[in-house]
C-alpha cells in the first residue's frame, strides 16, 4: 500500500492496481481466513496438550532443557513423558516469513499434527499408560513431563534415563499392569490386561482381538476375534466399547448413561467384569454369558 498509493496519485498506476493488492492479501498467509485457521490450530494444540497433562495429574512438568538435565542428573532412573511436536517449527509462521521476503513462495497447506485422530489416540493412550506405570512403580523412578522435538515420532513418546544418560528413546511400558479397573476414558489394547485384586482372574485383550476373562479356564469372552480389532475403552458416557483400527465400534456393553461424572470397569475377585456409574451397576459380564 505504501508503494501503490503514491504511484496512483502520481498517475503512474491505475486505481485497479489496489484491487490486486487486496486480492494478493486474501491469497497470502496474512488473510483473515488463514490467520483465523492458524489460531484455531494453536488452540486445538493447547487443548490436546492440556488433556494429556490432566491425565497425568501430579507428575512434575519440566519447562526447559536445563531443568530436565537437573532432574536427570539428580536421579538414577527417570521416565519422562515427552511431547515431541510442540517445539517443531510452525509451518504457518514460516510461510508468513517467506511471504514477507517473496510473496510468491509461501504456502500454509501442511496439515497440522493436532488434526490427526491417530496421533491424538496414541498420545492419550501413552498418557494413560504413563500414569498407570508411575502409580505402580513409584520407586526408585522419577517421573517427568517435558517437550523435546523429535520429528520421527508425532505427538508424544516416553524417554528412559539411567545414570544421567538417555537409554531408551521410545520406552515401552510393561503390558500387564496389576490394576483391576479402567476409569473414565481409560483404554487398553492388544496385549494389555487387567488382574483381579486376589490375582485369581485376568482379563486379557488378546492379539486375536478377543477380550477374554480367565480363571483356571476362560469364563467370558467378547467374541471379537479379528485382525482389525484395535482397542477397548471405558468411555465418558459409561459405555464400554471395542473399536477397530478405523474407529468403528465392533462390540459394546450397551451401558450408556447420560450425564456421567464417574464411571469405571472393574474385574472383581469372582472373575466378573462390572461397569458402574458411582454406586449404580449398569452392566456385568455374567449377564451376557460366554460369546
Amino acid at each position: 500500500m505504501a508503494k501503490k498509493i503514491p504511484s496512483i496519485r502520481a498517475g503512474k498506476e491505475d486505481e485497479s492496481s489496489l484491487d490486486e493488492v487486496f486480492e494478493d492479501r486474501n491469497k497470502s498467509p496474512f488473510s483473515h481466513e488463514k490467520l483465523t485457521k492458524w489460531l484455531d490450530h494453536k488452540e486445538r494444540e493447547i487443548n490436546i496438550i492440556r488433556s494429556c497433562v490432566d491425565i497425568m495429574k501430579g507428575v512434575k512438568i519440566v519447562p526447559n532443557q536445563s531443568e530436565l538435565e537437573r532432574e536427570v542428573f539428580g536421579n538414577n532412573e527417570v521416565v519422562c513423558f515427552v511431547f515431541t511436536s510442540m517445539a517443531s517449527a510452525d509451518p504457518c509462521l514460516e510461510a508468513m516469513g517467506q511471504y514477507l521476503n517473496s510473496p510468491k513462495c509461501a504456502s500454509t497447506e501442511e496439515e497440522p499434527w493436532s488434526y490427526s485422530d491417530e496421533v491424538l489416540r496414541e498420545m492419550r493412550y501413552k498418557a494413560h499408560l504413563f500414569k498407570t506405570y508411575s502409580e505402580e512403580y513409584k520407586q526408585p523412578c522419577c517421573y517427568l513431563i517435558a517437550a523435546i522435538e523429535d520429528k520421527r515420532i508425532k505427538g508424544a513418546t516416553a524417554h528412559y534415563y539411567q545414570g544421567g544418560t538417555l537409554q531408551i528413546v521410545n520406552f515401552s511400558f510393561p503390558k500387564i499392569m496389576s490394576k483391576n479397573f479402567l476409569s473414565k476414558n481409560d483404554e487398553i489394547r492388544k496385549g494389555d490386561s487387567l488382574v483381579s485384586n486376589n490375582g485369581e482372574f485376568k482379563a486379557v485383550f488378546q492379539e486375536d482381538g478377543n477380550f477374554v476373562v480367565y480363571g483356571w479356564k476362560p469364563v467370558w469372552a467378547s467374541g471379537t476375534n479379528g485382525p482389525d480389532t484395535f482397542r477397548l475403552i471405558m468411555q465418558s458416557d459409561c459405555n464400554l466399547v471395542i473399536y477397530d483400527k478405523g474407529g468403528t465400534p465392533v462390540w459394546h456393553a450397551n451401558s450408556y448413561r447420560p450425564d456421567t461424572e464417574v464411571c469405571r470397569l472393574q474385574l472383581t475377585d469372582e472373575g466378573e467384569l462390572v461397569v458402574s456409574r458411582g454406586a449404580e451397576v449398569v452392566w456385568t459380564s455374567s449377564k451376557c454369558g460366554m460369546k
